[in-house]
Order: structure tokens, then C-alpha cells, then sequence
């Protein structure tokens, strides 16, 4: 039961995460929005853990290199639902789950029997088909743009690769230690990108300040942030890597609904479409 309501209430923080991640992008540069983001996560965070084990860089190897991923990550997703809508990101991201079996397959072990990997491969055509939407469709809308989408899989990838590697992690830190050094690992990689950005293109990296974009990117960095991380940590440890990435399966459907009432997005039939088969890959893995 725990672990359900620890599913649900990640699902109801990513939903809203990804809603507050738009509407702060109307005023923040992508480098800008994530580089506050996780600089005000970690700095709400940071005084609860011991700041020894944090920046023990040989005691905490492994741990940097496994939140790489989960930095490149939330660097991609804001360079893609940018570019895109929230509802194909959602559906994008129902592959995780998928992804991290194959992960586990290749890091673990793990065998898989045949209506499994058929699944597999179902479900990612439906993805593939809803990233190919801005083509075949000729439109960035309501199904956003082709590169936006291509940002928004490489970013699950990252993220289905974090979740399957982080349980591992748990022996020698805890989940706040561990979700510390992915909020320093991100705030850092994005200021030396945002220093970068500046001196070379010096782009307008603030425009058109709105209320509504500081109120997305506060809940961002708190409830989406600091919030969400916490407790999907919870879950991986309490339930496993698989369980945990089960959270998107969800998602879709209060996505939908949420940037249908706030963002005012309209889902095409082809988003339908590429939904079911996800979903269908999903039910026969």
C-alpha cells in the first residue's frame, strides 16, 4: 500500500513538474531554467546531508558517473518539451519501464522470454511513431516539433539508464546523499553551459518575465524537484528499479488531462494512436 501511494504521488509531482517546466520556459532559457532549478534544490537539500561523503570523489565515483545520466536527462527534457508538448512527452516517457528491463538485461543479466521482448519492441514503435508525428504530420502542432521529440527520447534514455543503475547505490549512500550529488552535478554542468552560452552567443537568457514562469520554476525546484526525487529514490529502494519506472505508465493520462485544463494542449488522434501501441508493448511485456 505504501509503495502504491508513493507511485501515485510521483506520478501527481511529475505531471505537475513537467506543466511548471513550460510555463517557467516562456521567460527562462533551457540552460537557465535547470541550472536555477537544481541550484535552489541544492541548496534546500544540502544542509541535511554530510557534506564529507558528498564530496569524496573516491568513495563517490560511481555515484557521480550514475547521476551523469540523470543530468543529461533534465538538460534534454528542457531543451525538448520547449520544442514539444507535454502530452508527447508523457507518452514518450512511457518507454522508461521498458528501458530499464533492457538495461537490466545487459548489466544484470537478466532473461527475458519472448512475449517480453516482443513487448519491447511494440512498445517502442509506439514511441517511435509519436516522435515522428511532426513529420508525418507536417505541423508542430498539437504533436510538437521532430527535434524536440528526438531531445525528449534521448532524455529517457538517460533517465531509464539512472533508474536501472541507482539501487545499487544505496548500499553505501542514502537517498539524500545520493539525490545531493545529482542536484551539485547539475547545477555545476549547467553553469559552466550557461557561462558558455553567454560568452559565445550571449543570447537573452531572461525575456518577457511573468509571474506564472517564476511560480513554475519554485514549484520546479521544490515539489518537482527536491519532492520528486526523494521519494522516487524511496521507491526504487523500497521496490526496485522496475517497479519505480512503472510511475509513467501513469503519467500519460494526468498529463493529459493537467496541460489539457492549464497549458490548453490538444492531443491529435495520432497521439492516440501511438499511446495505444506504447500501451499495448506495455501490456504484453
Amino acid at each position: 500500500m505504501i509503495n502504491l501511494l508513493l507511485l501515485l504521488t510521483i506520478v501527481f509531482l511529475g505531471s505537475l513538474n513537467s506543466i511548471g517546466i513550460k510555463i517557467g520556459l516562456g521567460s527562462f532559457s533551457p540552460i537557465l531554467f535547470t541550472f536555477l532549478r537544481f541550484l535552489i534544490s541544492f541548496v534546500i537539500l544540502s544542509p541535511f546531508v554530510k557534506w564529507k561523503t558528498i564530496f569524496n570523489f573516491n568513495k563517490a565515483k560511481k555515484a557521480y558517473l550514475v547521476s551523469i545520466f540523470a543530468v543529461s536527462n533534465v538538460i534534454l527534457f528542457a531543451y525538448g518539451i520547449h520544442l514539444s508538448t507535454v502530452i508527447s512527452s508523457s507518452v514518450i516517457s512511457t518507454t522508461i519501464p521498458v528501458l530499464v528491463g533492457v538495461i537490466s538485461h545487459f548489466t544484470l543479466g537478466t532473461v527475458y522470454r519472448k512475449n517480453e521482448i516482443l513487448g519491447a519492441v511494440v512498445g517502442f514503435g509506439g514511441t517511435l511513431y509519436v516522435v515522428l508525428l511532426p513529420i508525418l504530420e507536417k505541423s508542430i502542432v498539437p504533436s510538437g516539433t521532430f527535434l524536440g521529440n528526438i531531445f525528449l527520447l534521448a532524455a529517457m534514455v538517460s533517465f531509464a539508464i539512472y533508474t536501472a543503475m541507482s539501487k545499487s547505490l544505496h548500499i553505501n549512500f542514502s537517498k539524500k546523499e545520493f539525490t545531493v550529488i545529482f542536484f551539485f552535478l547539475a547545477w555545476t554542468s549547467n553553469l559552466i553551459l550557461l557561462i558558455i552560452d553567454f560568452t559565445r552567443y550571449t543570447p537573452l537568457l531572461i525575456s518577457n518575465m511573468t509571474l506564472p514562469a517564476i511560480a513554475g520554476l519554485a514549484f520546479s525546484a521544490t515539489f518537482g524537484t527536491v519532492g520528486f526525487y526523494l521519494l522516487y529514490q524511496k521507491l526504487i529502494s523500497r521496490a526496485g528499479s522496475l517497479f519505480a519506472s512503472f510511475f509513467l505508465y501513469l503519467n500519460p493520462v494526468v498529463s493529459a488531462l493537467l496541460a489539457t485544463l492549464l497549458l490548453k494542449e490538444r492531443p491529435s488522434g495520432s497521439i492516440f494512436i501511438g499511446a495505444a501501441l506504447t500501451f499495448l508493448g506495455v501490456w504484453i511485456y
